[in-house]
């Protein structure tokens, strides 16, 4: 049956009722044969719908399905969906804009204005700042982290770290204490994948009017979360 001949509730039932509907209807329209067969679908079809909208009802989940839900409701009073505007500024805008902002941020720190949050002569806090991460820490940096997240610029989802098995958790422990002991990580980790989002209220024609979203590689993530598992300043 194609979309054209869609009818809402229609079932295996109600479809061989439809079809004796039809031959009956062509036989004798005024027969009692064809208006029982018609209470017979209309019944059906009923049935079938007021089932599907108590299962709708149910199933609506503010929790699990926020945005899902919010629809429905919008639907169901009748709310206008106003269509996004399409905006004639380019990615390309967007992009310069957002280098343009990293450039000022350094040429800020270059005159000076950048204060170092190390607090000279704490030598408690430089030790916990040098100190290799135990496997405790590294146990709770991946209990931190956020599931369900977009996969950076190596395709690596939060859940294959989480997921990691007790020879790759130590391999993994080892590499983030070489990273630690030699002040250097791998040069992915220092690549991200921008999306740049549209401020609340502002111009979508003006490339200033939007902010970054970073998506990192999740083992930048899992090392930041051990080390403010315990120690928020290291």
């Amino acid at each position: 049956m194609s979309k054209k001949e869609y009818i809402a509730g229609l079932t295996e039932e109600s479809l061989q009722l439809l079809e004796s509907y039809e031959t009956e209807f062509g036989n004798d329209p005024f027969s009692d044969t064809t208006s029982e067969l018609g209470d017979a679908l209309t019944e059906s079809l009923g049935r079938e719908r007021r089932k599907a909208w108590q299962d709708l009802i149910e199933n609506i989940n503010m929790t699990q399905n926020s945005k899902k839900a919010w629809s429905t409701i919008r639907k169901l009073n009748g709310d206008k969906i106003t269509p996004p505007s399409v905006s004639d500024i380019t990615p390309n805008q967007v992009g310069s804009q957002l280098v343009a902002n990293g450039r000022r941020a350094e040429t800020r720190r270059a005159k000076g204005e950048h204060h170092s949050t190390v607090i000279p002569g704490n030598q408690q806090n430089m030790s916990i700042l040098t100190k290799p991460f135990t496997s405790e820490e590294f146990e709770a940096g991946l209990n931190t982290m956020k599931l369900g997240k977009a996969a950076g610029p190596d395709d690596i989802l939060t859940e294959m770290i989480t997921h990691l098995g007790p020879a790759a958790k130590q391999w993994s422990l080892n590499m983030y204490n070489t990273c630690l002991l030699t002040q250097r990580i791998p040069s992915i980790w220092r690549k991200a994948i921008i999306t740049a989002l549209l401020k609340p209220g502002k111009d979508p024609n003006l490339s200033k009017s939007y902010r970054p979203i970073s998506c990192y590689v999740p083992p930048t993530s899992c090392s930041r979360d051990c080390s403010s598992a315990d120690y928020p300043l290291r």
